[in-house]
């Protein structure tokens, strides 16, 4: 029972990092094209 009330939680916790991370991931390549269009 205590498992099955604590597996949400864990999800819940890991889409929110797969969010963040990926919001991380979509900041770091726009500032990485918004520093080479200026190069090209």
């Amino acid at each position: 029972m205590a498992l099955k009330r604590t597996t949400p939680n864990k999800k819940a916790a890991s889409d929110l990092l797969m969010d963040i991370a990926t919001g991380a991931i979509a900041a770091l390549l726009l500032v990485i094209f918004a520093l080479l269009v200026p190069t090209i």
